[in-house]
């Protein structure tokens, strides 16, 4: 109890502060991100010029014989540790770790062991460490809002709203997004609804809540989610569903279609309209070789920089520098198109960077930005909202070449899952493999109750056919199971594993994803062939868009752009609203 209340006011005395904290707390996290900068500072000393899992094992050994050497250092048993994290024995990792912690109990060692507690799936006790470690003064806004979220998970809601404005006080203005998200679902759970609101406002500005003119409810198009992790029942999604409905007759008597194709026009002018020589531009730097970020984010900031062009009336292009998803070579590009792009997608423009000297450059997250440019929707389509005019922006980017796109299952889908696991459990604590799978059967029961969404239903005659996508080995099976038990897996439900095939574990090489990530995801991924698992994930994520329902955890990018592109295809006429295990749809900026 005590120590639960010392959170409780370390959390109530952060959130009131400015998110620079005082200057003592600041002087902590420059000592923290020092010896954490240090830390894989050392770790490529001994490994320089070798694949990277010919880097781990000569990294370990290093540490190993440090640790022979001097059995008390407690550098060496940290070194040893990162080496063993990173290269998947997380077991072992642990170990190591808690030995650094026996030697020195300090803020950062509890932090790390309990990073890799959570990894482990011990979650109770990985919280457990961080919340030592954050009364021990290693507060960062990260530890925050993964207790934060624990502490929602555990009904403790006045403690986890209080340590989620610490959060999002200690983000960075760019990078709230997700943690303005994070206290809207805490806020929604303890019923402090105008709060809820409020918070929203730091993640989207489309309303939070709608009316049909009968009842006030929470707006389905952001998804439909379960209040403080309940199943969610076929009742509550026809409800959601019927809400949705209603919204769509609005939509339809004010030619949202019609809008549709007045923005895609517009877009289209802006990109390949106009002569290049002299044009004004607006260049756009895919993430390469300083580190690299997944395909949703990149995505994503794609879509910010291309309302940035269409705002100042400038051409989006691609600066001429390798993009890290495309792999070091790629056939299918233009002889101009040095960032790889256009080995999976068409030209975003017949434009180059260096067709006219008229060049801004455009980095999201890198100069700060007000909420009215983050948020910013043109005049004439302001009424849709920001999530209309982002799944416009991604229906225009997102346009894989047909190559990419041959094998993908042309059927109608009836439902697909992303099942979100691998490394998003540094980030979030993972919903379970049942809760994916109570999500699919309340809809399977839903769509049975509704009489009218027989048509909705896919597949060959009665069939309903369900895509599992996820980013870890056994997650697809596991799901399966999950369905088929108790005799609950219905004989119209086809189960279709995608993404699940291109996966092998460890051993299997090619399709191998790391689970443990350094924040570096090029270094990361050294031994995956990258150019054949993006297009890979483009065929998922397409193959997700196309399909009737959507079951995912919307703190995913990748999730979020699939139901993107989906409500972008469909000019935001979405009549079966996205189910989302987490957190509603929001802008990550």
């Amino acid at each position: 109890m005590a120590a639960g209340v010392a959170m409780h006011k370390l959390c109530e005395s952060n959130s009131h502060a400015g998110w620079r904290g005082s200057s003592e707390q600041k002087w902590r996290m420059r000592s923290y991100l020092g010896l954490v900068l240090l830390f894989l500072a050392v770790l490529q000393v001994p490994a320089e010029g070798l694949k990277a899992s010919e880097d781990l094992k000569r990294a370990e050994r290093y540490y190993a014989q440090m640790v022979r050497t001097d059995p008390t250092s407690e550098d060496a048993w940290k070194g040893l540790a990162v080496a063993l994290r990173r290269s998947e024995q997380l077991l072992e990792a642990r170990a190591a770790m808690e030995q650094a912690l026996r030697l020195h109990p300090s803020a950062i060692n509890h932090r790390e062991v309990g990073l890799l507690l959570r990894m482990l799936g011990e979650e109770d006790l990985g919280i457990a460490h961080l919340q030592r470690s954050v009364e021990q003064g290693a507060i960062s806004s990260t530890a925050m809002l993964l207790i934060g979220r624990w502490l929602h998970s555990q009904s403790r809601l006045e403690e986890a709203i209080s340590c989620l404005k610490a959060a999002l006080r200690l983000t960075d203005e760019p990078l709230r997004g997700g943690h303005a998200v994070a206290l809207t679902m805490a806020f929604l759970s303890a019923n402090r609804l105008p709060e809820a609101r409020d918070a929203y406002r730091g993640a989207a500005t489309d309303p939070l809540f709608i009316s049909d003119g009968h009842r006030t409810a929470l707006n389905p198009a952001l998804g439909v989610t379960a209040a403080e992790a309940s199943r969610i029942t076929a009742q509550q999604y026809l409800a959601a569903k019927m809400l949705a409905a209603a919204g769509a007759r609005l939509e339809a008597g004010t030619s949202a279609q019609d809008d549709s194709k007045a923005l895609q026009g517009e877009l289209e002018e802006l990109q390949s309209g106009r002569s290049c020589a002299g044009s004004p531009l607006l260049m756009y730097a895919l993430s390469g070789a300083n580190g690299g970020v997944g395909l949703g984010c990149e995505f994503h900031g794609l879509a910010l920089a291309l309302a940035a062009a269409y705002r100042q009336g400038r051409t989006l292009v691609l600066a001429p520098t390798r993009w890290w998803l495309a792999g070091a070579a790629c056939p299918g590009g233009r002889d101009g198109d040095a960032s790889g792009f256009e080995c999976f997608f068409r030209p975003l423009s017949r434009c180059e960077a260096g067709d006219s000297a008229d060049v801004v450059e455009f980095t999201p997250g890198s100069d700060p930005f007000s909420d009215e440019q983050r948020f910013w929707v043109p005049p004439r389509y302001a009424s849709r909202g920001l999530l209309w005019f982002r799944g416009q922006l991604a229906r225009y980017l997102f346009k894989p070449k047909r190559q990419i796109l041959d094998g993908v299952d042309r059927r109608g889908v009836w439902c697909g899952v992303h099942l979100r696991r691998g490394d998003k459990n540094t980030e979030i604590q993972l919903n379970s493999v049942k809760a994916y799978a109570d999500a699919v059967l309340a809809l399977q029961h839903a769509t049975d109750l509704d009489r009218s969404s027989q048509t909705a239903s896919s597949g060959v005659g009665s069939e309903r056919v369900v895509i599992i996508v996820s980013d870890e080995v056994g997650a697809p099976a596991s799901l399966v199971k999950e369905l088929a038990s108790g005799g609950q897996l219905q004989r119209e439900l086809v189960v279709q594993d995608v993404m699940g095939n291109a996966i092998a574990d460890r051993d299997g090489a090619d399709g191998w994803l790391p689970r443990s990530r350094s924040g570096h995801l090029v270094r990361d991924f050294q031994d995956v062939d990258i150019a054949n698992l993006t297009a890979s994930s483009i065929r998922d994520l397409w193959a997700l868009s196309k399909a009737s329902h959507l079951v995912a955890a919307f703190s995913s990018n990748f999730a979020r752009l699939a139901y993107e592109l989906a409500h972008g295809r469909q000019a935001g006429v979405v009549p079966n609203p996205p189910v989302s295990l987490d957190v509603l749809w929001h802008d990550p900026h």
